[in-house]
C-alpha cells in the first residue's frame, strides 16, 4: 500500500518557479516528486548539528554543575534532577551518533 504525504501549496508554487526544479520534473519526474515529499529530517543537516549541539550543552552543563553542586555543598550530594538530566542528553547523544543499522 503506498502512503501519500500533503505537500503544502507554499512549498509547490515556490518548486513550480524554481527553473532547476523545473529542469529535473523534465529530465526525471520521480526525482522531481521525491524531492518535493523528502522529509526534512532526513535531508537536513543542520537539524542534526542543532539537537547534537543542543544535547552536547546539556551534557556539559549538567557535569559542571554537578561538579560545582558536590563541591560547594556539604552533604556533597548533586540533585537527581540534573543526574537524569545529564545522563538522559549523554544516552540521546549515543543514539543519534551510533550509526544506525543498514540493509544487506
Amino acid at each position: 500500500m503506498q502512503t501519500t504525504r500533503l505537500i503544502d501549496v507554499n512549498t509547490l508554487t515556490e518548486k513550480l518557479t524554481d527553473e532547476s526544479f523545473l529542469q529535473l520534473a523534465k529530465q526525471s519526474p520521480e526525482m522531481a516528486v521525491k524531492s518535493i515529499t523528502e522529509n526534512p529530517l532526513n535531508s537536513d543537516k543542520w537539524i542534526y548539528r542543532t539537537v547534537v549541539a543542543i544535547l552536547g550543552v546539556i551534557s556539559l552543563t549538567a557535569l559542571v554543575g554537578g561538579l560545582l553542586l558536590a563541591y560547594r555543598s556539604e552533604p556533597r550530594e548533586i540533585p537527581q534532577m540534573l543526574v537524569a538530566l545529564g545522563s538522559t542528553a549523554v544516552g540521546a547523544l549515543a543514539g543519534l551518533l551510533a550509526p544506525s543499522p543498514r540493509e544487506s
